[in-house]
């Protein structure tokens, strides 16, 4: 069983099949694909959009067994007896604590609910984190002629390749993104957010508060099954959140373990 229809998990159980396992993918949504579903939702990414039907075809060509729209919970995994058991349940956005300061001020929504249009912002946003997925969410909301800000810890894009980092640096400043690194969120109040930087103040006037702070791990499923004689392995971001080539190749290693 291979629970987890994302990148690592349709990598993990296209290889077992196809060193001859009998494997049955499970996946809790309709669709395949987990996050990237989300990486290659903007528009200048159609190129990532061809990733996903290449590995369908290598499941079904491998013979592996698909069942979408399946919650599993460990109750189900242990009535089925499997032989071993791949977790590869992903990762969550990140949320503020419930004790933030100020978390029941303006509109807060998550930047993959922007990215795939299942959140609307007002005119006035403010966007908390300044990584991959919320230098693209600005690039985004600022397409639409909205006033944005964005507030990162630490350098805008620090982890990204210096190209693709650069590209969307220029995009934010072409735009007239107003951009606050090295800065921390204080509070979030009825107007906005506020903030510090290198010591100086700042009050950001937000209706909308969009964040992009990371990715938790959901391993509720790995817990439950440990220590209940069964042969089980944790994949990709359930384990700790990495980028696509890191997920597909553990998922790769992880079939040829097995």
């Amino acid at each position: 069983m291979v629970i987890g229809g994302g990148l690592a998990g349709m990598e993990a159980a296209r290889t077992l099949a196809e060193r001859g396992h009998e494997v049955t993918l499970y996946e809790r949504n309709s669709k395949l694909g987990g996050q990237w579903l989300m990486a290659a939702y903007p528009k200048g990414k159609e190129d990532y959009r061809t990733l996903l039907p290449f590995l369908t075809r290598g499941l079904r060509k491998a013979g592996a067994k698909v069942c979408l729209n399946t919650d599993v919970a460990a109750s189900f995994v242990l009535a089925e007896k499997p032989d071993a058991v791949v977790i590869a349940t992903g990762a969550l956005p990140k949320s503020l604590k419930m004790d933030f300061p100020g978390i029941k001020g303006p509109v807060i929504v998550q930047a993959t609910e922007v990215l795939t249009k299942n959140a609307s912002v007002g005119s006035k946003i403010v966007v908390v984190g300044g990584g991959s997925t919320g230098m693209e969410v600005v690039v985004l909301i600022a397409r639409q002629e909205r006033q944005v800000s964005l507030v990162e810890t630490h350098k805008l894009g620090c982890r990204l390749p210096q190209g693709v980092r650069a590209g969307l640096l220029d995009k934010l400043v072409e735009k007239g993104v107003f951009l606050y690194p090295y800065s921390t969120v204080l509070r979030i109040t009825p107007t906005g957010v506020d903030a510090t930087n290198e010591g100086m103040f700042l009050h950001l006037k937000a209706d909308t508060v969009v964040l992009a702070i990371g990715a938790q791990p959901k391993n509720e499923l790995f817990e439950a099954l440990q220590g209940k004689g069964i042969n089980i392995y944790a994949i990709g971001d359930c384990v700790v959140a990495r980028n696509a080539m890191e997920a597909i190749s553990e998922g790769a290693e992880i079939g040829r373990i097995i």
